[in-house]
C-alpha cells in the first residue's frame, strides 16, 4: 500500500520503465554518448554521436545479454527522471525483468547500481517466474535484441528452458556484412538496425524497395549507400532458422500429450523482436502448431509482470 512500484526492463537495445500507477511507459534507446569521460546525451539524442569523430566520441550500450558492459546507472537515472519518480511522495521501488540465465553475482551488481539511484526496493523477476505463476502447459519464446529465451511449462512447472544468442543483433550484423559486400562500404550498427526494421515492415506489406543508409567508404568518408530490401532477406532467414531449430528441439523433448495441450492454444511469442517478418511463420511451420504473437509483444512481459506483482 505504501510503495510505488515501477517495472524496469532494460535490454541491449531499448530501455523501458513502466509506471503502473500512472499506466505510463518511458521508452528510449539504451545508450548514451561520452566525450572525454563526460556523458553528453542519453537515448535517441546520443545516437547522433555515431557519426562524429570516433576518436573523441563514443556511444555506449551498457548491457549485453543482461551483463553489465558500461554504467547502467546513467540510463536508470534518466528513466526515473523522465518518469518524475523522485518528485513523488514515496521513493520508487523496482521490479526488474532480467534473463533467467543471469547469474546471482551479476544481479548483485544490478542491485547495487539501482539502489545507488535512490531506489527504495529492488526485486528481480524472470520469464520462468512468470510462467510458473500460471498452472497451465505452455511454451514461451521471448526474442530480444541479443538473446532469445525459451521455456516450456507443464502444469505450471518449468520442465525445460534454453537461452540462445540468436536474435536481432545477429540480423543486424548480417545486414552490415551484406551491405559491405554489395557496396564496399561499412554502415554503423544503428543503421543496420534501422534497415532491419524498415525491411521487415516492407516484407510484411509484401513490398520491396530501395533503402538508404549513411556509410563509411574505403577512405573513411561518409557517403550515402543504397540497397534493395530483398537483398536483406537472407540476413533474416538464417537467424530465424536457428531460433526455429532450437524451438523444435525443445518441443520434441516433452511428452506427446503435453505437446498436444500446448498446441491446442498456441505457442506464445514475445519480446521486442517478436514481430520480425517471417519468424512466427517459420516457428509455426517447425513446431506444427499455432504461434501466437500479440499486437504488442514488446509489452507482454511487462503486463505479465504487473499481474505477478
Amino acid at each position: 500500500m505504501f510503495e510505488r512500484w515501477y517495472i524496469l526492463d532494460v535490454g541491449a537495445h531499448t530501455f523501458r520503465l513502466y509506471d503502473m500507477k500512472e499506466d505510463q511507459m518511458i521508452r528510449f534507446p539504451a545508450c548514451y554518448s561520452v566525450s572525454e569521460g563526460k556523458v553528453e546525451k542519453v537515448g535517441k539524442e546520443a545516437m547522433q554521436y555515431v557519426y562524429k569523430d570516433q576518436r573523441k566520441y563514443k556511444v555506449h550500450y551498457p548491457l549485453e545479454d543482461g551483463f553489465l558492459m558500461h554504467d547502467l546507472g546513467i540510463l536508470v537515472h534518466e528513466g526515473l527522471k523522465r518518469a518524475h519518480a523522485h518528485e513523488r511522495l514515496m521513493k520508487p521501488s523496482l521490479l526488474v525483468l532480467v534473463p533467467f540465465s543471469l547469474p546471482e553475482s551479476e544481479r548483485e551488481k544490478w542491485n547495487d547500481i539501482l539502489l545507488s539511484q535512490g531506489v527504495k526496493k529492488v526485486r528481480f523477476i524472470t520469464m520462468i517466474d512468470l510462467g510458473e505463476k500460471d498452472l497451465e502447459s505452455q511454451f514461451f519464446i521471448s526474442v530480444g535484441h541479443t538473446i532469445c529465451e525459451m521455456a516450456i511449462f507443464i502444469q505450471g512447472n518449468c520442465v525445460i528452458r534454453k537461452s540462445i544468442p540468436f536474435a536481432g543483433k545477429q540480423v543486424g550484423e548480417a545486414i552490415q556484412m551484406c551491405v559491405a559486400k554489395k557496396t564496399n562500404c561499412l554502415i554503423s550498427y544503428e543503421d543496420a538496425n534501422a534497415l532491419m526494421v524498415t525491411a521487415s515492415s516492407l516484407f510484411s506489406e509484401h513490398k520491396s524497395g530501395v533503402l538508404n543508409a549513411a556509410a563509411f567508404d574505403r577512405y573513411q568518408k561518409f557517403v550515402n549507400v543504397q540497397i534493395q530490401s530483398n537483398d536483406l532477406w537472407p540476413c533474416f532467414l538464417e537467424v530465424e532458422k536457428q531460433i526455429a531449430w532450437w524451438a523444435k528441439s525443445l518441443f520434441e523433448t516433452i511428452p506427446l500429450p503435453a505437446q498436444e495441450k500446448i498446441a491446442s492454444h498456441g505457442v506464445r511469442l514475445m519480446g521486442g523482436l517478436a514481430p520480425l517478418f517471417g519468424l512466427s511463420h517459420l516457428l509455426s511451420e517447425s513446431l506444427g502448431c499455432l504461434v501466437v504473437c500479440s499486437r504488442d509483444p514488446e509489452y507482454d512481459m511487462l503486463k505479465k509482470a504487473k499481474e505477478y506483482l
